[in-house]
């Protein structure tokens, strides 16, 4: 999304966290001026942990 000289961008990231790997939710928010990024702000939503497949146990 643009609107002026700001620009919005909403990520969808895939990641290795110290539990495992998982999606994090963003959005980064971008002021530009002379077309070159000024400033720059995160802010970070919910993070989910993939579901880990369980190995069969051996008999």
């Amino acid at each position: 999304m643009v609107m002026g000289n700001v620009v919005v961008d909403q990520e969808l990231v895939t990641r290795t966290f110290p539990e495992g790997t998982g999606k994090l939710e963003l959005i980064a928010i971008y002021e530009v001026r002379d077309n070159q990024i000024v400033k720059v702000w995160f802010r970070f939503g919910n993070k989910t942990l993939d579901a880990v497949a369980m190995e069969p146990k051996s008999p």
